[in-house]
């Protein structure tokens, strides 16, 4: 919102106002923030770099004219479901073996949510490894068509039954596949 304030010696001065805001879905363009993000994520950036490339491209954080830090950023990937958005390289397809999906595509392939899927992986409920360190890194998640099948179960079980814990035959890698880090 711009602010014109005509002062009393007749000179004048421009002033733009930015309404702090409690949360980034309040803030007027808050989809393509993240869209944006999403793009600076896979073109390779860290979280610091993207940060340094909002704040150069005008974006404004939460709280009026807040400024992105790392933090900031690794916040949003995490509220959002981001955090498995992993950058784009030539070498990234051959990271992948038989049966192997990036956690984001998996969770994507299948219609569910990647914080879900995210869950499901730190329960050990299915078979995955992390590529990477830190915030950066990427879960790789074992699932071939049995593995999706199991899944979808695991899916309709918990609709049905809210929270009760699942069975362990919905809840139990195949054999020989477990989390690793």
């Amino acid at each position: 919102m711009d602010l014109t304030i005509v002062w009393a010696g007749g000179g004048t001065s421009q002033h733009e106002l930015v309404r702090p805001m409690r949360s980034f879905e309040q803030l007027r363009d808050h989809e393509r923030l993240l869209e944006r993000i999403v793009e600076l994520r896979r073109s390779g950036l860290t979280a610091r770099r993207i940060a340094e490339r909002l704040n150069a491209e005008g974006w404004n954080s939460c709280g009026g004219r807040g400024r992105f830090t790392k933090d900031v950023v690794i916040c949003l990937w995490r509220r959002f479901g981001l955090t498995g958005i992993r950058p784009r390289s030539r070498g990234a397809a051959t990271v992948l073996g038989p049966r192997e999906w990036w956690a984001s595509d998996l969770a994507r392939h299948m219609g569910m949510d990647p914080k879900t899927l995210g869950k499901w992986i730190l329960r050990g409920w299915v078979a995955a490894r992390r590529q990477g360190e830190g915030v950066g890194s990427c879960w790789i998640v074992r699932a071939g068509r049995r593995e999706q099948a199991q899944m979808q179960r695991l899916r309709r079980w918990l609709k049905e039954h809210h929270r009760r814990s699942p069975p362990e035959e919905l809840t139990r890698p195949s054999a020989g596949d477990r989390r690793g880090d």
